[in-house]
């Protein structure tokens, strides 16, 4: 399981200038997650803005992502049309424009996931299973169009699953039956996790259990389906940040190699931007962080107790460090931060570890070995 990370905006200035928290966040993960929004959300978005958009996208993936060999992965900007971004009336020109990056820029990304729509948040009139169903399958039809005719652009994209409510998954089950998507993907997703356990909790609800599990499996029948069954099995999962969720899809991620043994390679990961937002909004409590080590899991309370040799792996280059000793200078002294985004790189970092140790302690106590082994009777 390995984190992408998500970059939340790129203008031409901050490409421009020698960004040391993205070019440090970069380094950690080898994966970066960028959006096509800015060339989506204009009134008159057409050609020309996408265009734009794919410039500043090529500027990154040469800045940072290219120098520590890592893998950019394109966002649809499906997200930004449920918060309304995008006028409701310019949602099929947002389709045909996805659909122009999948035809005229596939050097300037790893990966792209499908453009999907499962609701339209400002536009409550809309959100008719019907028109739902429509919007979906106009963009799937035109995505199904180019992977017909390209091997390379079936490798390149990854399809979104939604599942958060029943017609949700109906509408993705129909749409993914109809077109006979499953001959054409070989990379999938489950979304809909975005803001999952807030809205519960504001409707008085929660969740006592891992929603991730049901479609992980539903992803692993259809890549068992295929008439040729893939030499790797793909899986992401969308805005993940829970810890539960995050060891539970560990598991998940453990038990799927026993099941693939010596038929695919498995690889699992997860995107979120709260490792970026947290650190941020906590710098008056400061980021504590993570350490594995030797099969054992340490953690400094804060900034001022994380070792140097840390800090000096993260911050890599003599500037970025001199940078992040400045600024805990300030907190120190109680001043405002300068940059504040410094410690999302150690807040990434805290997290990637304490990945490596939910990993670890699965392999350990050979957690997806007793599932694999159990039997139930009914």
């Amino acid at each position: 399981m390995e984190f992408v990370n998500v970059t939340a905006s790129m203008p031409w200035s901050r490409i421009k200038l020698n960004d040391d928290v993205t070019m440090a966040s970069v380094n950690l993960t080898k994966r970066s997650l960028v959006s096509i929004i800015g060339g989506l959300r204009q009134k008159r978005a057409g050609p020309d803005t996408i265009q734009n958009q794919m410039y500043e996208i090529e500027a990154y993936r040469k800045r940072f992502v290219q120098p520590c060999h890592g893998r950019l992965y394109i966002d649809s900007g499906g997200y930004s049309i449920i918060t309304g971004e995008v006028d409701p009336q310019n949602i099929r020109k947002a389709i045909k424009l996805y659909n122009l990056v999948l035809e005229h820029y596939p050097k300037s990304y790893d990966n792209i996931f499908t453009l999907d729509i499962p609701v339209l948040l400002k536009a409550p009139s809309l959100n008719t299973k019907a028109n739902l169903f429509q919007l979906n399958y106009e963009s799937l039809f035109d995505t199904k169009k180019f992977l017909e005719k390209s091997l390379k652009l079936q490798n390149k994209v990854i399809f979104i699953w939604h599942f958060k409510v029943f017609g949700q998954y109906h509408i993705w089950k129909n749409i993914y039956s109809d077109l006979g998507l499953n001959d054409y993907i070989k990379n999938r997703a489950i979304g809909g996790l975005v803001g999952l356990n807030n809205a519960l909790m504001k409707a008085g609800r929660k969740i006592d259990f891992s929603p991730v599990i049901a479609l992980s499996f539903r992803c692993l029948l259809d890549h068992l389906k295929k008439k040729t069954v893939d030499k790797i099995f793909c899986l992401h999962y969308l805005g993940v940040k829970i810890r539960s969720d995050r060891f539970i899809i560990a598991l998940i991620e453990r038990l799927f190699k026993i099941y693939l043994r010596d038929i695919s390679e498995v690889v699992f990961t997860y995107d979120s931007i709260n490792y970026n937002t947290s650190a941020m909004l906590g710098t008056k409590t400061l980021v504590n962080c993570w350490h594995f080590h030797e099969n054992q899991i340490e953690n400094y309370e804060n900034i001022f107790s994380v070792p140097k040799k840390i800090l000096r792996s993260i911050y890599f280059t003599d500037q970025m460090y001199y940078s992040l000793k400045t600024e805990i200078e300030n907190l120190k002294r109680g001043k405002k931060l300068n940059n504040a985004g410094i410690l999302s790189p150690l807040n990434i970092y805290s997290n990637m570890q304490l990945d490596l140790y939910f990993k670890y302690t699965i392999k350990e106590y050979f957690l997806a070995e007793l599932i694999y082994r159990s039997k139930t009777d009914f």
